[in-house]
């Protein structure tokens, strides 16, 4: 990150239900934030994704640790750049779990 680019937040903000609205970026800057205000949520985790146009592998990392970990979470209002970013990186984007390709000869 250069000094002329500003910090940026790991969510916009929590509305008066909990949710997490996430920022427009969920990236290597945000997730740390993020990962804390996950982690420190009593109960199922509301993650309101309308506004995100990108998700990094440090963000897909993060919502399938937590999930791995035992965190319940919702995403509600995904936005069709969340949902994309996601499946690109093998993530399902409704369940946050790893996506593996199938063997080949494998039978369904």
């Amino acid at each position: 990150m250069s000094k002329d680019e500003p910090d940026a937040p790991a969510a916009e903000a929590t509305a008066d239900d909990g949710t997490i609205i996430l920022p427009d970026r969920v990236e290597i800057r945000t997730v740390g934030e993020l990962s804390n205000r996950i982690r420190g949520s009593k109960g199922p985790v509301a993650l309101k994704a309308g506004k995100v146009t990108l998700v990094t592998s440090p963000g897909a990392q993060l919502l399938v640790a937590a999930v791995r970990d035992g965190f319940e979470l919702t995403v509600i209002d995904p936005s069709n750049a969340f949902e994309d970013c996601l499946t690109m990186l093998g993530v399902d984007p409704v369940k946050l779990t790893p996506v593996r390709p199938r063997a080949k000869g494998a039978v369904a």
